[in-house]
């Protein structure tokens, strides 16, 4: 398994340990919930994903402590517009109420 497809599930936070045994993962699919909230360090073990898609959700703050940590040794968050790009690593986050970044 290199997928995981939790779209439309009524998702609402992301903590820090749900994905920890998820090292092999690639791409995270978490559209379409009702995510508020990532906890800091939430993806910080999963070092192999490529891609998060949190399109859709409640997402109205982002900041750098809550996807900086990806895959080991990446760091910092940068060119924020429609997505965040770290690295190798890409984050849809279409469709959210951002405010504050």
């Amino acid at each position: 398994i290199t997928s995981i497809d939790l779209e439309s599930n009524k998702i609402s936070k992301i903590k820090r340990n749900n994905f920890k045994d998820l090292s092999y993962i690639q791409i995270l699919n978490l559209k379409s919930n009702l995510i508020e909230l990532i906890e800091p360090k939430s993806f910080e073990t999963n070092i192999n994903v490529k891609e998060i898609y949190l399109d859709k959700n409640l997402i109205k703050e982002i900041n750098e402590n809550q996807l900086s940590y990806i895959g080991s040794n990446k760091k910092g968050v940068c060119n924020f517009a429609y997505f965040i790009k770290t690295y190798n690593v890409f984050f849809s986050l279409l469709y959210n109420l951002i405010f504050k970044y």
